[in-house]
């Protein structure tokens, strides 16, 4: 009784006066010294930098390291960050070349070997740092750390400039974990060979898997790696999904709709593959989908069909949704002269909308939902009302709105039904929200910015301010800091008669790059359902946490030197027995899809033959190599979905002309010229280009004497180059194609 006590109140102790945990540790006996020991090193924090484990380092985790006996069993959740030392500003004038980074020692893997054998207690491991892991880390895991359930391997996202510089993992060792009661798993920022890996242990996991929570973020996410997650997912609960590839495709999402039965939330982030219109109209059923969410960056760069398949959502079964999702993702702001400063710029592909009236029908038939965000779309007050009289039960609310925001406030009797509502989120078309928004403030920053008054500068008298008659009070938005000449901002009058209307509506909020800041509603207890009794207190916008830390993370990487990303990791390379048990068993894999593919590739492609499973989509080249990849551009006036995969930006510096394609093995054109007079080639029915007897045969009976059309572009081209008819250029079409290989089959006849 006494223990489950001090669990209960030693951490608010802990947290109300940090410089208590000295005492609580060494002067108030054992029991006392047990629970602040299980509070203070539940979590560890630990840098990727052995001089930061010294015992002269004044953090816990040096403490850990110096007294494991007394500490390390506390240990249940380990994360590795990178050392604060990687983030200092470096002045590349003053400071020697090779001193940039020499101050920073990754963790070896003897080092990190040492750190999690004491760790037996071990439950979650977070890497989240830029350098790769070791190789070896999953074998070390599996030797030492028996209770692990929780695995991620997340960097902090990097910036596009910078995003070139980090090198991916291959993580060789990660189809060990199989044999470790792992519920959860998050990774990204995988090569292409740690695709392979990861499907491979997915593989391994079977039926027999324990998986609950799944988060990947790989850009060579595709349907063989969907249906390994299908494979493994029966148990799989919560599934988010990333990818700036275009591999993915409607057959994998449904295979995961279809096939993990207890599925309960779908998350898909910043997804650029080839989803169908129609995709959401293909599933037969969402047996236990509770969940669904969908993020779509605004910033880009985003391929024109990456918002296809919202068209299909009106075809969702919502009877079993209690929340659906489909937002967007601002860019953070950026800083400029200590003032963050949002960039209003939006990518054309994911510009603002209306919404569907397809959409519209199908929100205004959820009964059962609870939480409804959907700002991709803008809602008109008609929109609005529509899908508001029909969700009674919702509790949280987020839309962008199509009307300045006087006119909401307006909507008391519609928001009244609500009688559930708790938290409502409003962003505003910036059409109709005229005047200068307030500055957002840093998360933890002074309730205001400072004042021009406030200037040394300024040599005016201080002047007392008038008081204000009620009438003036009520006009004011918040005390001491209204912009009377904001002609957007709220009156608090009108913000309390609505607030009113809501019994449980806690936050009223106006966010966004337009954001004016949101209004929190206190009221008395036991009062009536619709009390007059309400206050209402201003708060001005503020940065997000997460925001927050991305803005500072990138700011931090502007101004350090990046050569620290070169730093090699002592024992970064995985040796011993299982690892090369691993590389053999890949290697006989690659053989054999090697072989198959050759096989298929001399089968020819006749319309009789069934068709093969295609292997992993994962291609084999290193890990360095895949950080920008391309899929090749046929043409330059072909499809967009042909240009990019993945995403790189509008004006790349990678560029690929026909020549190119030519010469690095994008088209296949014949160089052997044509003979005398070829056959036609017509579309679906032409003929095979293989050099089996039975296919030459049936190519030696085709009618002679009439030119081909070569459908190709550069068919007239040649043609006239070569003083032959236009009928019988040598274009790069289709029936080109097969004329040339008749030709080169009589040329090897006759030799």
């Amino acid at each position: 009784m006494l223990t489950s006590l001090c669990t209960a109140i030693i951490p608010q102790i802990l947290e109300l006066v940090p410089s208590a945990r000295i005492a609580f540790l060494s002067s108030l006996g054992k029991r006392i010294h047990e629970s602040t020991a299980r509070v203070l090193f539940h979590t560890l924090i630990v840098q990727d930098d052995e001089l930061a484990l010294l015992p002269s380092a004044s953090v816990n985790s040096a403490a850990v390291v110096a007294n494991p006996g007394r500490y390390a069993m506390h240990v249940k959740k380990l994360i590795v960050r990178d050392s604060n030392i990687l983030m200092k500003v470096v002045d590349t004038v003053t400071l020697p070349e090779d001193e940039s980074f020499t101050e920073c020692t990754p963790l070896s893997s003897t080092y990190l070997e040492i750190l999690l054998k004491s760790y037996s207690n071990l439950e979650t491991l977070c890497w989240e740092g830029y350098l790769r892991p070791p190789d070896g880390l999953c074998e070390i895991l599996v030797a030492y750390n028996p209770r692990l359930r929780s695995f991620s391997y997340d960097p902090p996202t990097l910036p596009m400039s910078q995003r070139k510089n980090l090198f991916k993992w291959d993580a060789p060792s990660l189809p060990l974990l199989a044999d470790l009661p792992v519920t959860s798993l998050r990774l990204s920022w995988l090569s292409q060979t740690g695709t392979r890996t990861f499907t491979s242990l997915l593989q391994d996991l079977g039926e027999h898997s324990t998986l609950e929570d799944l988060s990947v973020e790989l850009v060579w996410l595709d349907d063989p790696l969907c249906e390994a997650i299908v494979a493994s997912g029966r148990k799989l609960r919560r599934l988010r999904l990333s990818s700036s590839g275009t591999k993915l495709t409607d057959k994998g999402l449904i295979a995961i709709l279809e096939g993990c039965d207890a599925l309960e939330d779908l998350w898909l982030d910043q997804i650029q593959g080839r989803l169908s219109r129609a995709l959401w109209s293909k599933p037969s059923d969402f047996p236990m989908l509770h969940r669904l969410r969908i993020t779509i960056s605004e910033t880009g760069p985003s391929h024109s069909w990456a918002t296809d398949h919202l068209t299909s959502l009106e075809c969702l079964p919502t009877t079993r949704l209690s929340e659906i999702s489909v937002t967007r993702t601002e860019a953070p702001p950026r800083m400029y002269h200590d003032v963050p400063m949002y960039d209003l710029t939006v990518d054309d592909a994911v510009s603002l909308q209306p919404l569907p009236a397809a959409m519209q029908q199908m929100l205004r038939e959820a009964k059962s939902f609870t939480v409804l965000r959907c700002d991709f779309w803008m809602c008109s007050i008609t929109d609005i009302k529509t899908i508001l009289d029909g969700c009674p039960k919702l509790e949280s609310v987020q839309f962008c709105l199509d009307a300045p925001f006087s006119k909401l406030l307006a909507l008391t009797s519609t928001f009244a039904n609500l009688s559930n509502l708790n938290q409502l989120r409003v962003s505003v078309n910036h059409v109709h929200a005229p005047g200068k928004p307030p500055v957002p403030l840093p998360p933890h920053g002074p309730p205001s910015l400072p004042v021009p008054t406030d200037s040394p500068v300024l040599k005016s008298k201080a002047v007392l301010p008038q008081l204000l008659d009620f009438d003036q009070m009520q006009n004011q938005t918040c005390l001491a800091k209204a912009d009377l000449s904001d002609p957007s901002m709220p009156l608090l009058r009108d913000i309390k008669r609505f607030v009113r209307k809501c019994p449980k509506l806690e936050t009223l909020e106006w966010y966004g790059k337009l954001g004016r800041g949101s209004w929190v509603v206190k009221r008395v207890a036991k009062c009536s359902k619709i009390s007059m009794n309400v206050s209402v207190e201003y708060q001005p916008p503020r940065i997000p946490d997460s925001v927050w830390a991305v803005m500072t993370r990138e700011q931090e990487l502007e101004t350090s030197d990046m050569r620290w990303i070169e730093a090699v990791r002592s024992g970064q390379e995985w040796t011993g027995e299982k690892a090369e048990l691993l590389a053999s068993e890949r290697q006989v894999h690659n053989t054999d899809v090697g072989i198959c593919d050759s096989a298929d590739s001399r089968s020819g492609r006749n319309r009789g033959t069934p068709k093969k499973m295609r292997a992993s989509s994962i291609s084999t080249s290193s890990s360095n190599s895949d950080v920008t990849p391309l899929t090749p551009k046929l043409s330059s006036d072909g499809s967009p979905v042909q240009v990019f995969s993945p995403l790189t930006p509008p004006h790349s510096d990678v560029s690929f002309s026909s020549d190119q394609g030519l010469q690095e093995g994008f088209f296949v054109v014949p160089e052997a010229p044509a003979l005398g007079p070829v056959s036609p080639g017509k579309g679906r029915h032409r003929s095979a280009t293989t050099s089996s007897s039975q296919d030459y045969r049936s190519r030696e009976r085709i009618p002679a004497n009439k030119g081909s059309r070569g459908r190709g572009r550069g068919g007239r081209r040649n043609a006239s180059t070569s003083g032959m008819p236009s009928s019988q250029g040598q274009g790069c079409g289709r029936g080109e194609r097969s004329s040339r290989s008749l030709a080169n089959g009589k040329e090897r006849k006759a030799f």
